[in-house]
């Protein structure tokens, strides 16, 4: 058995360490714990469409990248890994803004002048803007090398199902 395909519940950076050295290629997902956001990765490669919806959209796109997984023990390197990261387009998600000061001209910075007089009665309300947001990110990842991002993701996704019924399953 050379490759291993692991559901992310599996995923302890160790546990991949180890079957790395015995010579396995182990695919799976990064928790939503191990990562913040794109800057998390390294090396990302250009984006690609990778899957498009019935009406011929792109609704998933790709990018190669690498990723250094942190270890329990702070003394041993953390595992470098290959990654096939999938914006997934389909699931917007909400931008978290930093913190901003309460000031209170803040709320009317951006006000036109006659807009910014509530308290006339001609006054109205603006919608507010929409909050930014940016597309769900699906980080794949291989302890081996080589593999193309499109293959990787196709991999994990082909027997993915399989790694949900069983603790790990071969691909």
């Amino acid at each position: 058995m050379q490759r291993v395909v692991v559901d992310r519940e599996g995923l302890a950076a160790e546990f991949l360490a180890q079957l790395q050295l015995e010579g396995r290629q182990v695919v799976t997902r990064l928790r939503a714990d191990q990562y913040e956001a794109e800057g998390s990765f390294e090396q990302v490669g250009p984006w690609q469409p990778w899957r498009y919806n019935r009406s011929g959209q792109m609704i998933c796109e790709g990018a190669a990248a690498r990723f250094a997984l942190k270890r329990p023990d702070d003394t041993l390197p953390p595992l470098q890994v290959e990654v096939a990261l999938i914006r997934d387009w389909r699931k917007l998600l909400v931008v978290e803004q930093a913190a901003e000061a309460a000031d209170i001209q803040d709320w009317q910075a951006d006000l036109a002048p006659q807009h910014q007089r509530f308290w006339e009665e001609e006054w109205q309300a603006l919608p507010a803007p929409p909050a930014p947001t940016t597309p769900k990110l699906i980080p794949v990842i291989t302890t081996g090398h080589g593999m193309e991002a499109v293959e990787l993701a196709h991999t994990y996704f082909r027997d993915a199902g399989t790694a949900r019924k069983m603790p790990f399953a071969t691909g």
